[in-house]
């Protein structure tokens, strides 16, 4: 499968180097507290950069537009997710945290505004969402004014405001002057992926202080294996037969995506902290974060591909039971404490790497002695 497509400007491209920034920065929030604080605040910056991208990159793929406006809206969304991310960092940020999204949504909601005013005509709905996401804006503003948890849950409920357009315009995406383009929406899904995995790779440099340690090599290579299953499962399996052919499947793949990402990005934090430290010296229910994420991870898998092909294949049940092992190992593992930490870190990747390899083989199997595509 190509990865880049044609229909994907230089400044999409662009805004996907803001969000690796911002990524780092988040990362870096979560190496320094790796407790259930810091995690929280790390899954809720993530949510809300995935929750900006994701509407933007269907603005661009429904309603594309090389207006100078346009432009300089994305690139101003694009400066402030970084400001938005430097402050997830502070432990006092949450007020300019809160004002940089709010603002970011901004850019959001009159992005769906110029849409409004499309080429083709009114684009349906578009006016409706403009507002509703201009009310999420708000929601954020609101949020300044209040610290702590309830700073964090009015930050939720505008990301859940923010996603109502999903509904109110994108379910219904295959409107015939405005549709979804489904090769460019794969296109930038799939980046959006090269993204999370290729954070592992950025994520051990810093767990390995820019070189001022030596690294686990056995956890050094076992993490490249990772990435590498990771990858190879997602593009030639989970994607490889089309993408969703209803505005409905398609929402169902976009949840799933966000749930693999915060999934690889916690696995791959936890396997770095594992190259660059002994894992005796880690928090103790560091193997159970680890299965949880690989979890997420194999349970995203198996719902993109049912939404990709519209059934459910041998490949997805052997992700859902590849998440069902990793979830129950996990869990037993707190509760019982019968593996190390370390022990833990290979059974996880030994079960990653068994679901790629029966997965290459099921492919194989299915596409016939002519092979490949």
């Amino acid at each position: 499968m190509k990865v880049l497509n044609s229909d994907v400007s230089w400044l999409e491209l662009l805004y996907d180097l803001v969000l690796v920034a911002a990524l780092i920065l988040i990362n870096e929030s979560l190496l320094e507290k790796p407790f259930l604080g810091g995690i929280g605040m790390a899954t809720l910056s993530l949510s809300a950069l995935y929750v900006l991208w994701l509407l933007t990159a269907l603005i661009n793929n429904r309603f594309p537009s090389e207006r100078i406006d346009r432009r300089l809206l994305t690139v101003v969304q694009m400066l402030l997710l970084f400001i938005a991310a430097q402050s997830a960092v502070s432990a006092d940020g949450h007020l300019m945290r809160l004002a940089a999204l709010g603002a970011a949504l901004l850019t959001v909601s009159a992005m769906y505004f110029l849409a409004s005013r499309g080429a083709h005509g009114p684009a349906p709905r578009t006016g409706r969402a403009a507002l509703v996401v201009l009310a999420a804006a708000g929601a954020c503003f609101v949020g300044i004014v209040f610290t702590g948890w309830a700073s964090s849950a009015i930050l939720v409920a505008a990301l859940v405001i923010a996603l109502i357009p999903l509904k109110l315009v994108h379910a219904g995406g295959m409107n015939a002057a405005y549709p979804i383009r489904g090769e460019h929406l794969r296109d930038r899904l799939g980046q959006l992926m090269l993204i999370a995995f290729g954070e592992g790779f950025i994520t051990m440099v810093f767990a390995l202080g820019l070189g001022d340690s030596t690294p686990n090599y056995l956890f050094l290579v076992l993490t490249f294996a990772t990435i590498f299953a990771l990858g190879a499962t997602y593009f030639d399996s989970v994607i490889a037969n089309g993408y969703p052919t209803t505005g409905r499947r398609w929402i169902g793949s976009l949840a799933a995506h966000l749930l693999v990402v915060m999934g690889a990005v916690a696995a791959l934090d936890g396997l770095s902290m594992l190259v660059a430290s002994e894992p005796i010296d880690l928090v103790a229910d560091a193997g159970l974060r680890l299965a949880l994420a690989f979890s997420y991870c194999m349970a995203g898998y198996a719902v993109i591909g049912w939404a990709n092909s519209g059934r459910f294949r041998r490949t997805e049940g052997l992700h859902a039971i590849a998440a069902a092992v990793l979830l129950a190992v996990g869990v037993l593992v707190a509760v019982t404490g019968w593996l190390s930490v370390g022990t833990m870190g290979v059974l996880c990747v030994s079960i990653i790497g068994i679901d790629s390899l029966l997965t290459v083989r099921i492919m194989g199997r299915e596409r016939g002695p002519s092979g490949a595509s």
